[in-house]
Parts: C-alpha cells; structure tokens; sequence
C-alpha cells in the first residue's frame, strides 16, 4: 500500500502512553476528491482561512494538513474530527481549546507534513533539502577562510583545514 493510500485510509492509532511520542508522516498532494471530503471537516475559521490563500496548491495543502489533525486528535478528544475544538493564539501553534490534554506539534514543507503527539510539550520540524543548490555562486561574497571551511564540509572534511594548521603550528 503506498504511503497515500494509508495515509488516506485512517491507519488506526495506538494508545499513547505517557513514555511514549507518537509521529506521523503524511502527504499533503492528495486527490481532488479526497480534498473535497477533507473540507467537510475543517472549522468555518478554517474553511475561511483556507480560502485566502491565492494559490490553489497552497489552499489544498492546508486543507488536507489541518483536515488530518483533526483525524489524528479526535481519538484523544473522543469526538469525530470535524467536532475536535481548536484554538490558535495569534503567532503560537494549534491546541485544544479544551477538554483531554495531549500534546502535539505539525510541520510541513512542500507536499509533506509531519504530525507528532505526546503527553508532555513537544516540537517537530521538516525541512526539504534541496540538493541542486549553487554554493559557489552562494559564497562568493564570503571570506576565503570561510569559502574554503565550507569547501571543505561539501567534500566531507569539516575542519580539515583548521586541524592541519593547527599540527603546523604545533609542530
């Protein structure tokens, strides 16, 4: 099964024990129909939210990743996701507005998202690393000490350069 179709299948959860952080990887491009259903459970705040995004891709990928913390809290809530009561203070992260306490974190990036749940505060964060990228056009305004330290790093020798100076030195 790939990683959409159980992801879009509710794979079922495991109690979440106080030793324990659960975390999930789901993706964010889903299909048109699937998308559709998602909508159903967001929050009107949300729904309105939703809407003011200008690009399309953007606006479905914030439906599917609010539509499936919904799913993934309404276990510990014990209510159906369209019914989990959220709150987001202005700048701060998600949480329960009231009602069974576990502790979550989401991140995205691209077309992914990463849900992580405990019973104590806890933090998650994706981050795509894109592998095409131009660092000796990036360094050219960098010093030659730190153009060579990041030559270096790229090569698999962080501070190889510092450790040869420093046996000359010492010698």
């Amino acid at each position: 099964m790939s990683l959409a179709a159980r992801a879009a299948s509710g794979v079922e959860q495991r109690p979440l024990r106080d030793d324990t952080v659960q975390v999930w990887l789901h993706p964010l491009d889903l299909p048109s129909r699937v998308v559709e259903r998602l909508w159903t459970l967001l929050s009107p705040d949300e729904c309105a939210r939703a809407a003011r995004f200008h690009a399309e891709t953007h606006r479905r990928r914030f439906v599917v990743r609010r539509a499936r913390l919904r799913e993934l809290l309404a276990p510990y809530a014990g209510c159906a996701p369209g019914e989990v009561e959220l709150e987001e203070p202005p700048g701060r992260r998600p949480r329960f507005r009231s009602g069974a306490y576990v502790a979550f974190s989401v991140s995205h990036s691209n077309e992914l998202a990463v849900f992580a749940f405990g019973r104590r505060e806890i933090g998650v964060d994706l981050e795509r690393i894109e592998p095409a990228v131009d660092i000796n056009g990036l360094t050219r305004s960098f010093a030659a000490r730190e153009r060579t330290a990041i030559s270096c790093a790229r090569r698999g020798r962080p501070g190889r350069q510092r450790h040869r100076r420093a046996r000359r030195r010492g010698s």
